[in-house]
């Protein structure tokens, strides 16, 4: 609400093209969808592949008709940043591309769009090799679709022997992007990086021997969605428009803590706006932000903006091939009831386009005092041989936290529910209610990370906001992550910067930051992990409730947010009568 005016200005902005743009020509729709499908592509690493089912056994018996897949949908390029990687398929790409471009979904739905799926597609289709007559040979097909095919159409094809094939956009020019790569190693429980990323360029001249090679495809499409999808249903979004008027934009939003480690309060927060033009083309573009709720702007920390009355405004002048910087700081309000909440930074626009919206939970962190304790517990503990003791003393002695851990499997009955599917396999889902435990394993279930765990025996949609995969940077000192497959349980203490496990009998640190890296990808190649966060167990004992208990940030707006909307909305309705009293005495005195 306080952002109130704010939302107003960039409603009207967005309404002014509107008053007066005809439709668009199917040039500048085919100019939107490649433009948008370059978006993706200058992401790089930040997006990566991976098809496979991160649920490894069938869950139809709990009532799911589908496995739970590592691919992302109806996600704009801006959510990819290097605190978040997303996850791309062939066909998930051109999916986000038309949706992205012109609010088009191909096959209706994400999840329904998948390249066997599209082999069956109707009412868009430019060519058909079901169709094409036994005496046009490899040559005359590949004329054909020289001819035929046009920027943005999709190129499918499909062999039901090998069940594999592939979905491309073509781009004009020769030229196709598609997403390409490798899967998860579930062996080496590992990811495959694409140091360049899963968006790839190509030539239609590299791929016609492919997609004509009957071993791999039995039958191919070209498909033209705008075809059907014309611009009076599907017209071409802000977003694209702007990515046309500002070609080559690339636009990433980070925060000096990320959302699964979360803020303090009292602590401050360092958000960064990295904005790049990868065109050959010199433009200036605007930038507008509003300073979250919950906080108070640091003063004199914007660096490439200027803020008035908690409003950051800007224009950046960005060269060929140059990325220019915005930074700005903010201190969380010091007030203990934030325990629970969030916050919510999601007003930054770049030339109309909407960055990341970041999301911080406020929680009680351990201090430097603390960790000081902890590690002076730990150095006069650690040749214990039990990592479950060790972990057990430490909080014990230092921070008066009696965890009580003896069993991996024994924490995530506390959290988690479980069930035996009819492949006698078991699986595990958030637990709703916990009053029952005995009230020494509740605290488990209020201080695990509730966006964090995952598994392949977790039940837990990918795009529920769940964190599937942890990485270093996710955790904080103190964290405790547990994990286990068949018999083998893991459980590792991370505190300054190094994990502390047990390893034959052994304590034993492991400072490396690749085998740190390794450590915490090989995690949802497990049956189950989960994190535990031992620093939430103050802010859950300081005011009497659990992180679900409070309410959303923008659940109380004050009363001068109200009183600005009454005004404007009066305002509104006296400008109306005004106008119409004008209109017509002026009509009176013409006739």
């Amino acid at each position: 609400m306080k952002k109130f005016i704010f939302w107003v200005f960039l409603l009207f902005l967005a309404f002014i093209p509107r008053m007066s743009v005809s439709a668009a020509s199917l040039e500048e729709r085919q100019k939107a969808v490649v433009e948008t499908a370059y978006s993706y592509y200058w992401k790089g690493k930040q997006i990566q592949y991976d098809n496979s089912s991160l649920t490894r056994v069938n869950v139809k018996d709990f009532g799911y008709d589908v496995r739970f897949y590592r691919g992302t949908y109806d996600i704009s390029p801006e959510e990819a940043t290097s605190q978040e990687t997303l996850y791309f398929v062939c066909s998930s790409f051109v999916y986000n591309v038309y949706k992205e471009a012109i609010n088009y979904s191909l096959m209706g739905d994400g999840r329904t769009c998948i390249t066997q799926n599209m082999i069956e597609i109707k009412g868009d289709i430019v060519i058909d090799s079901a169709n094409v007559t036994s005496s046009m040979d490899i040559a005359m097909q590949k004329k054909k679709i020289r001819d035929e095919i046009q920027a943005g159409d999709i190129i499918v094809y499909w062999s039901d022997t090998r069940k594999m094939g592939h979905a491309m956009l073509y781009i004009g020019n020769d030229q196709i992007l598609h997403s390409t790569g490798s899967i998860y190693d579930w062996d080496n429980k590992q990811d495959r990086i694409e140091e360049k990323g899963t968006v790839s360029l190509t030539t239609l001249t590299d791929r016609l021997d492919s997609i004509l090679d009957t071993q791999y495809s039995e039958r191919y499409l070209i498909l033209r969605p705008l075809k059907v999808a014309d611009d009076n249903a599907y017209p071409i979004t802000n977003n694209a428009k702007m990515r046309l008027q500002y070609p080559g934009l690339s636009i990433e939003k980070v925060a000096s803590v990320t959302e699964s480690q979360g803020i303090d309060i009292g602590q401050e927060i360092t958000y960064t706006i990295n904005v790049t033009n990868h065109s050959s083309s010199a433009y200036t573009v605007p930038y507008v932000d509003t300073i979250p709720d919950y906080t108070s702007y640091v003063d004199q920390s914007v660096q490439g903006a200027d803020i008035n009355n908690n409003q950051l405004t800007g224009n950046i002048l960005l060269n060929p091939n140059e990325t220019k910087q915005i930074t700005y700081r903010v201190k969380v309000d010091s007030d203990i009831s934030l325990y629970g909440k969030k916050i919510v930074s999601d007003s930054t626009y770049v030339a109309g386009i909407k960055a990341k919206v970041l999301e911080i939970p406020v929680d009680s962190k351990l201090s430097q005092t603390q960790l000081e304790s902890m590690n002076s517990v730990y150095n006069q503990h650690k040749n214990l041989t039990s990592i479950y003791d060790l972990i057990n003393t430490i909080y014990l002695d230092s921070l008066n936290i009696n965890l009580n851990i003896h069993s991996v499997k024994d924490v995530f009955n506390s959290i988690f529910d479980s069930n035996v599917n009819s492949y006698n396999t078991q699986f595990f889902y958030q637990k709703k209610d916990f009053s029952s435990l005995p009230v020494e394993k509740q605290i488990f279930h209020q201080i695990y990370v509730s966006n964090m765990y995952a598994g392949t025996r977790a039940i837990v949609e990918y795009n529920s906001g769940v964190i599937r995969e942890v990485r270093s940077d996710y955790l904080v000192d103190g964290d405790i992550i547990l994990s286990y497959t068949g018999d083998q349980e893991n459980i590792y203490l991370y505190l300054g910067q190094k994990l502390i496990t047990s390893r034959n009998g052994q304590i034993v640190e492991i400072s490396d930051i690749n085998t740190i890296s390794d450590i915490m990808q090989s995690l949802i190649g497990e049956n189950m992990y989960t994190v535990l966060r031992p620093s939430k167990y103050y802010a859950v004992n300081l005011d009497g409730s659990s992180d679900d208990n409070h309410a959303d940030i923008e659940d109380n707006p004050n009363t001068f947010d109200i009183v600005i909307c009454y005004i404007f909305l009066a305002s509104s309705c006296i400008f109306g009568i005004a106008s119409s009293i004008i209109y017509f005495k002026q009509k009176k005195s013409n006739s």
